[in-house]
């Protein structure tokens, strides 16, 4: 945060050092504008605007709000990081009455569901007809293919 005041403090006193007005000139009914004076028509001057001054408390005022807020952000945080964890605990813990939920990953679903999928292609080309057995083979067969490149095993 002390990084933050001093980068601002030096912008501000730096920026108002390097202010230039720039003029506007027009060279053969062009209008150009230029840090440096014209040498053709000068149609304006545009003076920089004044630096804002700062009240002497305001930049301690800022920084106190500042830390104030993120002391209240990182509390809140803890609690809601200590909320899900016992969330959390609670729900992996099984109830007496109840059997174990088993919890799955993304990959684990995915394999589950390609399982099924190549299972119900598998029964529908056993039931099928045969004219209808070349079309169901190849799906039967694609679905095997993923299953066994996504999950070996």
């Amino acid at each position: 945060m002390l990084r933050i005041l001093i980068a601002a403090t030096l912008a501000t006193t730096c920026g108002s050092v390097l202010a230039q007005p720039l003029y506007k000139c027009s060279v053969d009914g062009t209008v150009t504008y230029s840090s440096e004076k014209c040498k053709g028509k000068t149609l304006g001057e545009i003076s920089p605007p004044e630096p804002r001054k700062l009240k002497p408390g305001l930049a301690a005022a800022d920084l106190e709000r500042d830390r104030a807020l993120a002391n209240r952000m990182e509390k809140d945080r803890l609690a809601r990081d200590a909320r899900d964890e016992k969330s959390a605990s609670s729900a992996a813990a099984p109830t007496d009455n109840a059997e174990p939920i088993e919890v799955l990953s993304a990959a684990q679903r995915r394999c589950a569901r390609l399982r099924l999928d190549k299972k119900l292609a598998d029964q529908k080309l056993a039931d099928a007809k045969e004219a209808d057995r070349d079309a169901l083979r190849q799906d039967a067969q694609s679905k095997g293919d993923m299953l066994s490149s996504e999950c070996p095993g």
